[in-house]
């Protein structure tokens, strides 16, 4: 069996005007959420459990999660790192062959399936990772067998090439057991590991990959999102409203979002409830006192 975790504990202080109204997963992403797109590219993977952890308003990550048949550990005395939030929930793994570990605040279409058929017999973990960079430039060195000898600035050995980590990664269900009650899964399982003798790989992902945890991210991955798709150029809820002689542009009014005004909305985003005006550009409307200029 193969588990899941969506780390979803941080405070998310690089978008501190977003994240004070909704935590960095639970940011609306054109009909969906980053802990939703998380959750279903889980369970395309063929995870059959998957949980997640909780501190910063931790009630708006429990609810996704009852919505989504996602069982959320919350930190009551957190927020303990992602060491400590893989350790937080490790009653709900019991049993797990591997557990697939995926940053709540990343968007990406890694396969889940493909990170499990990289783990190698005498492999500890997996670690999905992006691009291809000299020696010592990303934050993942590379030797000339495929193995993770650098994590960060700590090396074990000659890397021949270097990649940076995509916050998506597998491990074996007995190293997941060892994740220390507080902590970094890096600092304190993943180099301990190394150190000891442990094989760790990569697989190397080409795709649409998005960090939300701040506004600029936050935007491109809903532009990205809306790229994606084939119904038109906007995503308009079926609640939302457009009144006015207003044109869309690029832009995601979410639930019960409303746009007034004249003239062009372009590239901005509508959170659930708030009212845009227009005309406006590269704009996240978050509430009716939160909006915020992303510029270029």
């Amino acid at each position: 069996m193969i588990a899941g975790l969506i780390l979803a504990a941080g405070v998310g202080s690089r978008a501190a005007a977003l994240s004070a109204l909704r935590p960095k997963p639970c940011f609306p992403l054109v009909g969906s959420t980053p802990f939703g797109r998380a959750a279903s590219a889980l369970r395309l993977g063929g995870v059959s459990r998957v949980v997640a952890n909780a501190f910063h308003r931790a009630e708006d990550v429990a609810g996704l999660g009852r919505l989504l048949d996602v069982g959320v550990e919350v930190e009551k005395d957190g927020p303990r790192g992602t060491a400590g939030g893989l350790a937080a929930v490790a009653p709900h793994l019991a049993g797990a062959e591997a557990v697939v570990i995926w940053n709540g605040d990343i968007v990406a279409d890694v396969d889940v399936r493909a990170l499990h058929a990289a783990l190698g017999r005498d492999d500890s973990a997996v670690l999905a990772v992006r691009g291809e960079l000299e020696p010592g430039v990303g934050n993942v060195g590379i030797d000339d067998e495929g193995r993770v000898v650098r994590l960060r600035t700590t090396s074990f050995g000659k890397e021949t090439r270097s990649t940076q980590f995509a916050a998506i990664h597998l491990l074996r269900g007995e190293l997941a057991a060892r994740a220390p009650s507080r902590g970094c899964l890096i600092d304190d399982l993943y180099l301990p590991a190394i150190a000891r003798g442990e094989t760790l790989r990569t697989l190397a992902y080409v795709g649409c990959w998005h960090d939300v945890g701040d506004p600029k991210s936050y935007l491109e991955a809903c532009l990205d999102e809306l790229g994606s798709r084939d119904s038109g150029d906007s995503f308009v809820d079926v609640d939302a409203k457009c009144e006015g002689d207003v044109r869309l542009e690029k832009c995601a009014l979410e639930s019960d979002a409303r746009v007034v005004g004249k003239g062009v909305l372009s590239q901005a985003i509508v959170w659930p409830g708030v009212t845009a005006r227009a005309p406006r550009s590269r704009v996240i409307f978050a509430a009716e006192d939160v909006v915020i200029d992303v510029g270029s």
